[in-house]
């Protein structure tokens, strides 16, 4: 038959309609005609995985042959694959969805295409969705006592977790240090130092979405007073001017109040006005004589008190002079001769009271109540917890608020304000009367 090339195709649809004619019976429809052009869709673009940040827009594309041309339509999935939910609007081979939030981290996007000779999907596409740290619990200032541990703590959000590094600041924040090993949203600092005292501490948040560096917080260390000097007891003449002084390191910088005790330290008192390092008693009257001064330094951290300073006030200035042998230095002149048949000064004695001469030693009793000793000391008689000779007055160690002294050959005496007798040096005849024969280079009741 002529152009039987160009009918074959016609030809054959014709019979098939034919016979699906001649099978339902005359007259009747077909419901579908199939021919032989028609093709099930063939995915020929995958979607890929996709990662972006909170608030962009993330995209997939897929694409499918098919006769007729197939339909798309986009799904996902949020478990996995298990089941899968339509895309709104998700009809094109390109889908972009904008806005993206951290919630859709996880999803699969796969693209369904369909046609009259049948349905193909395409593998399903990880959405990822970051977000840049964001600090949620900014570190605070801390104020520590010198010695304690101090803590500081920092948090911050982000997809995926950030990751936390501390630094520090020695120059009130003009450049930052990384602190070795401090990883982890505590920085503690154990035993804090007055070293570390107005440095800047802050937490640097990073992850694959950014970087977020939290404000900086000041670590302040405090330290209690601690008395570096001490006030003095002092001896003056009435009407004569006296100065006590203290000093004190801590911080913050202690506070300073003088006190005043009447009873021998039974009880003290604030002397108004008196905040400064030195006190000065501008003329020092008989009444106050056996008073006693100390300075209270207070701060934050805590409060430390002076040792007392007694003052005393005497009616007299009298110095000590002695002449005669001096083999043993015993006038207390700080010279080597042998003797002086004038009457020469003991070196550094004031207001002396009271004098006595042993056998190869002297003694003196000032108005404070202090004893001084110089001269022999083979047997203790000096009080000084050795035996070696002076050649000037020393005071004797442990001794106050002596009332009178008294000299033996070879030993020493002294009365105290409570009725007490001290003696010390040579006893063996019984002379320091505490029961034995063994001298003793100190004083003993």
């Amino acid at each position: 038959m002529p152009g039987s090339k160009l009918w074959g195709p016609a030809l054959l649809a014709l019979m098939c309609l034919l016979q699906l004619g001649l099978a339902t019976g005359a007259g009747a429809r077909p419901a579908l005609i199939v021919t032989s052009e028609n093709a099930v869709p063939n995915v020929t673009q995958q979607p890929v995985a996709t990662t972006v940040k909170e608030g962009e827009t993330a995209s997939f594309e897929a694409a499918a042959t098919g006769t007729p041309a197939p339909t798309v339509k986009w799904e996902f999935s949020s478990n996995s694959g298990a089941s899968w939910s339509p895309v709104s609007g998700g009809t094109a081979n390109k889908l972009s969805i904008a806005n993206v939030k951290t919630t859709f981290s996880g999803r699969l996007y796969r693209a369904t295409f369909k046609n009259v000779a049948g349905t193909a999907s395409s593998e399903g596409a990880l959405l990822t969705v970051q977000k840049g740290p964001s600090v949620s619990k900014q570190p605070l200032a801390l104020t520590a006592e010198e010695g304690q541990s101090a803590t500081f703590e920092a948090t911050a959000t982000g997809v995926p977790a950030p990751t936390v590094q501390w630094e520090r600041s020695t120059d009130a924040g003009v450049s930052w240090g990384a602190i070795e090993g401090a990883k982890a949203s505590l920085l503690t600092l154990p035993s804090v130092t007055m070293a570390q005292s107005g440095l800047e501490y802050r937490a640097v948040f990073h992850n694959a979405a950014g970087e977020a560096t939290s404000a900086p917080a000041t670590l302040t260390v405090h330290a209690p007073p601690v008395l570096t000097v001490q006030p003095q007891s002092t001896t003056v003449e009435v009407a004569q001017s006296v100065s006590f002084e203290a000093a004190a390191t801590g911080t913050p910088e202690p506070a300073l109040q003088w006190e005043i005790s009447t009873n021998s330290g039974g009880t003290w008192s604030a002397i108004g006005g008196a905040t400064a390092n030195q006190l000065t008693i501008a003329s020092a009257k008989v009444s106050e004589s056996g008073d006693e001064y100390r300075a209270a330094f207070t701060n934050v951290s805590g409060k430390a008190t002076s040792a007392a300073a007694t003052l005393t006030v005497a009616t007299f200035h009298y110095t000590a002079v002695g002449w005669g042998q001096n083999l043993f230095r015993q006038l207390g002149d700080g010279s080597s001769n042998s003797l002086s048949a004038a009457p020469v000064t003991a070196a550094g004695l004031h207001f002396v009271s009271a004098v006595a001469a042993g056998g190869r030693h002297s003694l003196a009793l000032v108005a404070s109540g202090t004893v001084y000793a110089w001269g022999n000391n083979e047997d203790g008689q000096l009080g000084n917890g050795g035996t070696a000779t002076a050649n000037t007055p020393a005071a004797v160690p442990g001794l106050s608020g002596v009332k009178a002294i008294a000299a033996g050959a070879n030993h020493s005496l002294a009365l105290l304000g409570n009725g007490t007798v001290m003696a010390w040096g040579d006893n063996e005849g019984g002379e320091l009367g505490n029961g034995t024969t063994k001298e003793s280079a100190v004083p003993v009741g």
